[in-house]
């Protein structure tokens, strides 16, 4: 008799486990880890911008997925807002004294797109 497969959720650990090794490893080397199937890992990484998955973002998606009943909820003005979002994230962590100005020439973001996500990533990335 075959057994009954089980599934579960991914959760916020497995994430940031696939953020540290899927470049390096296959899908079915992932899923192995892991223990769930490779299509679970295809279907994570699209959470995010192809080549750009993050643990974070995926986490908000799934949580953003979880609220709104599904994966109906606009799409891409929300994978814009987290990309603009990265963005400006790399650019505080690569020089942390970056004013919001420099930020807007060097990502070429609106200055209040720009400003909409500076403060809370400043705030952020202080307190870790």
């Amino acid at each position: 008799m075959a057994e009954k497969k089980t599934y579960r959720c991914l959760c916020a650990k497995d994430r940031k486990y696939i953020e540290k090794v899927y470049k390096s490893m296959t899908l079915k080397e992932i899923a192995n880890g892991l223990g769930c199937s490779h299509g679970t890992i295809s279907r994570e990484l699209k959470r995010c911008p192809p080549g750009n998955y993050s643990a974070k973002l995926a986490q908000m998606d799934c949580d953003r997925k979880k609220v709104r009943g599904g994966p109906k909820a606009p799409v891409k003005s929300y994978w814009q807002g987290l990309v603009l979002r990265k963005q400006i994230e790399t650019c505080i962590r690569m020089q942390p004294t970056v004013d919001l100005q420099t930020i807007t020439r060097i990502t070429g973001i609106e200055e209040d797109k720009a400003a909409y996500y500076y403060e809370d990533i400043k705030k952020e990335i202080i307190t870790q």
